[in-house]
């Protein structure tokens, strides 16, 4: 097989061509999988960033109906509290309710293990007043954090302005409506440690306006792959970033030596195959020689022997018994009227020509050799060219037989 190879040019050919096709599958392969574990991770990803997005803006949602109390009349201490206790059994996602009139928090709901916030002001804190003017400026509810909180603990806090209507016509900006979510309790109900039991690494973070630096929020202990999938999640004014990736690589290692494996078989079979078709197609060039090469041979001999027989007046011929063909040679066309040597002819036209008193006693003798397979000698009388009759010796041997062993050739 080697020296095939290394002498071939087209077994060499179809050697590269089935490397090259086997590379290809692979990839193809591959690319296929890679595809169908990213789109996969894709839809999960984009599912849990959709309850993040709706669980969050379901909790700070909780600031509207509050401002518009608010709005619609000034509340003391008593008047908030009471209503801010109604609300929080129904957002479950809220630690506390804060109002804050001129960006000053003054009350909160519940107060309890919160008291270190009051009179907090979040449009002077240097760390954290960015988004609270952004929020102010824009009218829009914007959440700020997660930071570290001031009475303690790791929260984010959506700050909805509030501007009330003045005699003169314009609107003056009264403070905001705070809602606080601790960390990572919001999460809780978004269940993200499932992932790393799914298989899958994640990580919840967001760009700090006031660092410019990725922010993590939540991450799985099992790290992200390079080019993970992400999905954006846009809450209340700002946008975090939910990464995932496969927790066991992009790339399946064993699919992949099984692939090789496989496309070594396929590699090997198919040079195999073109090797042995190669050496059919040799050996039927070199039997074509060898079977020319001994036809030549043969004709030579039956030259040399028609000669040799003609010299010592014999004559040769063999007999298909199942067709009656004669081909004769020798000295035979100086006995008979029969077609010359190398010559075809009908069995009956030799009959024809044994003298009636012997052409019985011959007749039975060959068909009782075509019965017992054994060879056999006749004498009998045959009438020559010139009319005469001429004693004749015939001897012959069976040399071929049949699929039912019966004999073909008299020689």
């Amino acid at each position: 097989m080697l020296k095939e190879l290394k002498t071939s040019i087209i077994i060499q050919l179809i050697f590269a061509v089935s490397i090259a096709l086997s590379v290809i599958m692979i990839y193809a392969i591959d690319r296929y999988k890679h595809q169908q574990q990213r789109s996969a991770v894709q839809n999960l990803s984009h599912s849990y960033a959709n309850l993040i997005e709706t669980n969050i803006n379901q909790a700070l949602s909780a600031a509207f109906p509050l401002a518009a109390l608010v709005q619609n009349q000034h509340l003391d201490e008593a008047s908030f509290t009471l209503f801010a206790t109604e609300m929080l059994p129904f957002y479950p996602g809220i630690a506390a309710l804060q109002l804050a009139p001129n960006g000053i928090i003054q009350y909160i709901a519940p107060l309890a293990g919160n008291e270190k916030a009051i009179g907090h002001n979040l449009l002077t804190s240097p760390n954290r007043n960015k988004e609270a003017f952004s929020a102010r400026d824009s009218g829009n509810l914007t959440l700020t954090g997660p930071f570290q909180l001031i009475q303690g603990g790791y929260g984010a806090v959506g700050q909805l302005p509030i501007y009330l209507d003045r005699p003169s016509g314009k609107q003056s900006f009264w403070g905001f409506v705070a809602v606080l979510m601790r960390f990572p309790q919001v999460l809780e109900a978004v269940k993200l440690p499932d992932l790393v039991e799914a298989g899958v690494a994640y990580q919840l973070s967001r760009i700090n306006p006031d660092t410019g630096q990725i922010q993590v929020l939540s991450n799985s202990s099992e790290p992200l792959l390079v080019n993970p999938v992400a999905n954006s999640i846009d809450i209340a004014n700002v946008t975090w970033m939910l990464k995932m990736s496969p927790i066991n690589g992009w790339i399946h290692y064993m699919s992949i030596l099984v692939m090789i494996l496989l496309s070594i078989i396929f590699t090997s079979l198919t040079t195999f195959s073109a090797i042995l078709i190669m050496r059919i197609k040799d050996n039927q060039k070199s039997l074509k020689n060898i079977v020319a090469e001994r036809t030549k041979q043969l004709s030579d001999n039956l030259t040399r022997l028609d000669l040799a027989l003609k010299s010592t007046g014999q004559v040769w011929f063999e007999l298909n018994i199942q067709s009656d063909e004669v081909l004769f040679g020798g000295q035979n066309e100086q006995l008979t009227d029969v077609n010359p040597s190398n010559i075809k002819t009908i069995f009956e036209q030799w009959l024809e020509k044994i003298h009636p008193d012997d052409f019985v006693s011959a007749s039975n003798r060959y068909k009782q050799s075509l019965v017992s397979g054994m060879p056999f000698e006749l004498e009998y009388r045959l009438k020559i060219k010139d009319g005469n009759w001429l004693w004749i010796h015939t001897a012959c041997e069976f040399t071929t037989w049949d699929e039912h062993h019966k004999p073909i050739w008299c020689t």
